[in-house]
């Protein structure tokens, strides 16, 4: 249990709600020989009711500083062809915030981003995401790609902001640089898609204004081949549970040169995510993988 106290708060959940206890208590409880998942009302006893907080409360105050403090930024990840040229980066949100120690911390979207739907605040911080993207990247000579989701379709203030946003990217490239460096939406099905007219109008409209498409972890969550012709993506990335262990997983790489062929078929590039080390990479080279990501290529940071 001792590896659990790595952060401020150690987590546990009753009656399908979550609370966060401060890890001094979870110390204390480890000294005495005291299972942390015992009742909250006997840790509420013993340490007092100051030490247990409710997980959402503890998050959205989380949330709330880094947005006033102008903590939400992206890092950068490049994607990078067989020759290991830089085809573009990808825009990954992150979090900063100062733990109980006063020592500097960089969150990643798995720790707070399921938690800002549920403190209704996921929309702001896609909105800050998107415009700090966008205007970092109108004066770099460079191609990106950044996250989409089903969600940000759906909301009217999102979509004001990104038409905007590429307008103004599109001009500026032009002043700057004399062309306008390719941009990608990420498509990520943080839901299920139910209404294909809505975002069949999206990915034509941004098209137009050309942006490529691509299908985010393919072949995990709620993804299938049906997407390829209701959406018809510019590119696949895999998901990185396909990729991980393709070396050693002979299903995986069965089911990744199935998704290959038709793919290519249907001349949609493929992304490999979750490249870790060289022999992943020698053998997605192999195998006819377009375009590789992942931390053997490179790890996020400020670009």
């Amino acid at each position: 249990m001792e590896n659990c106290i790595k952060s401020d708060y150690y987590k546990i959940e009753r009656k399908d709600k979550e609370f966060l206890l401060n890890t001094e208590v979870v110390q204390n409880i480890l000294k005495e020989k005291t299972s942390v998942n015992d009742s909250l009302e006997k840790v509420e006893n013993t340490f007092g009711t100051a030490y247990v907080f409710d997980s959402n409360m503890y998050w959205e105050n989380i949330i709330t500083q880094a947005i006033l403090s102008d903590n939400i930024f992206p890092f950068y990840q490049k994607i990078v062809d067989d020759d290991n040229n830089i085809i573009k980066y990808e825009a990954l949100m992150r979090l900063k915030r100062f733990n109980t120690k006063g020592e500097e911390e960089i969150l990643t979207p798995d720790s707070f981003l399921n938690k800002s739907k549920e403190t209704y605040q996921y929309h702001a911080l896609s909105i800050i995401m998107i415009k700090k993207v966008f205007e970092k990247m109108e004066n770099e000579d460079v191609s990106f790609s950044i996250n989409i989701s089903i969600l940000d379709i759906e909301n009217e203030m999102f979509l004001f902001n990104l038409k905007q946003l590429v307008d103004r990217y599109h001009k500026e490239q032009i002043k700057l640089f004399k062309k306008v460096n390719p941009i990608c939406f990420e498509i990520i099905e943080d839901k299920q898609i139910y209404d294909y007219d809505l975002l069949s109008d999206f990915i034509n409209e941004f098209k137009d204004k050309n942006i490529d498409i691509a299908i985010d972890d393919f072949g995990s969550g709620y993804s299938s081949f049906m997407h390829l012709l209701k959406i018809k993506p510019n590119y696949l990335k895999l998901d990185g549970s396909l990729i991980k262990n393709i070396d050693t997983d002979i299903d995986a790489k069965i089911v990744v040169d199935g998704i290959l062929k038709i793919a290519h078929e249907l001349k949609i590039k493929i992304i490999a995510e979750y490249v870790h080390c060289k022999e992943i990479f020698d053998l997605l080279k192999k195998m006819g993988i377009d375009m590789f990501q992942g931390y053997f290529i490179g790890k996020p940071n400020l670009l």
